[in-house]
């Protein structure tokens, strides 16, 4: 147990694993994933509209996540985890201006496009790769 903090090798796999799963937990996705019902009522989707997209949130995280698992060996961890990272901040900037916005209907597709690709983002990076890291 105190090779974690001793060995040089050992610490620097350690705070490697461990900042890959702040990030993971610091993104944002939770609060995505739990107010995104809210987040599309807000942009002017009626209830069950709100519903279907949510449903199509789950089914992006899902379909991106699988894709991400072949692209990890391809690409490598470290650009698909950072392109992730990169494009859930633009993402979600653009997701705030089109709610602060929203007057036209234009700006409301906005956020729903928005909120689907920060989803995608996060599984593309942050979403899959802090676990394979940890594992090897």
């Amino acid at each position: 147990m105190s090779d974690l903090f001793t060995a040089p090798t050992v610490r620097w796999a350690l705070f490697i694993t461990v900042f890959l799963q702040l990030s993971q937990q610091l993104s944002g996705i939770n609060a995505v994933i739990y107010y995104s019902t809210s987040i599309f009522q807000s942009a002017h989707f009626d209830k069950d509209q709100s519903s279907y997209a949510n449903l199509g949130l789950g089914a992006a995280n899902v379909v991106v996540t699988i894709i991400s698992v072949f692209l990890m060996d391809r690409l490598g961890r470290r650009i698909l985890h950072l392109t992730g990272l990169g494009g859930m901040l633009i993402t979600s900037s653009i997701l705030v201006t089109s709610l602060l916005v929203q007057s036209t209907p234009f700006w409301n597709t906005v956020s729903l496009v928005t909120t689907i690709l920060f989803v995608a983002f996060f599984g593309v990076g942050p979403g899959s790769i802090p676990w394979l890291i940890t594992a090897e």
